[in-house]
């Protein structure tokens, strides 16, 4: 353990690192705490460190606003009893404060209501095509598409929805590049189209069948998405006809 007697205290927590024992038994690292209840209220800190043992042993952090050892209180926490005592504690409150609670709920809803749409569609999305988020996924970049259908929607009064340019099932990701925003109609469209697509591709003689269903449908969706995505959107078709096929001919 670092000597507090020569080092500075640092103005940020996660300057220093002192080690203590969790309730398992484990030596944790944790970033730097004050050494006194004084001084943790002092810097707004819930928790402070003295190094010593409390009464039954444990050298663990102490709460600032009552001096109890933290591993202490986890030990008290793990016992039936005690776990029954603050559920019924919790549950008395939230009855008390059910209207309060329901509001707060509502205001938090209201100011995140773009992340929750976010993590909504990550969720749906994996849900259609597990695996189509990437493990570099960038949340942060989606948010601001799924703020501007909510904008638009709101401004228009015409529904508008976040939209993957190259579909799930045709190997597309869920991510900001893929991701644009479209009115309901026009999402609803191409997802009939792109339906005809995935069934060509994924079927008997797949290469043949989905040259067949892009003659009837590019142009209407080149209308809807533009040429050069439909474009995209047809050379994905045609690789995914192709490995059909050559599954097909493995399984032969």
């Amino acid at each position: 353990m670092p000597d507090r007697s020569t080092s500075t205290s640092p103005d940020t927590p996660d300057q220093y690192i002192r080690p203590y024992t969790d309730i398992e038994g484990n030596v944790i690292e944790t970033a730097w705490m004050p050494s006194s209840a004084k001084e943790a209220k002092a810097k707004g800190a819930t928790l402070y460190w003295t190094g010593k043992p409390c009464l039954r042993g444990h050298t663990a952090p102490r709460y600032a606003s009552n001096g109890g050892c933290v591993r202490c209180n986890r030990e008290r926490d793990r016992t039936p009893e005690r776990r029954e005592k603050c559920r019924e504690r919790n549950r008395r409150w939230y009855r008390a404060n059910r209207e309060h609670v329901a509001e707060g709920m509502r205001e938090y809803y209201e100011e995140n209501a773009d992340r929750y749409a976010a993590h909504y569609g990550k969720a749906a999305a994996e849900k259609r095509v597990p695996g189509c988020t990437p493990p570099d996924y960038d949340i942060e970049a989606v948010i601001p598409l799924y703020a501007e259908a909510r904008r638009l929607t709101n401004e228009t009064g015409v529904q508008h929805h976040v939209d993957h340019a190259i579909p799930l099932v045709l190997g597309g990701q869920h991510v900001a590049s893929n991701l644009r925003v479209v009115t309901a109609e026009e999402n609803q469209a191409k997802g009939q189209i792109e339906r005809q697509l995935v069934a060509a591709a994924t079927g008997a003689d797949p290469i043949e069948r989905v040259k067949v269903v892009w003659r009837d449908i590019r142009d209407n969706l080149a209308e809807l998405v533009g040429y050069e995505l439909a474009a995209q959107i047809y050379m994905v078709a045609m690789e995914v006809a192709t490995e059909t096929a050559r599954s097909y001919r493995r399984d032969a």
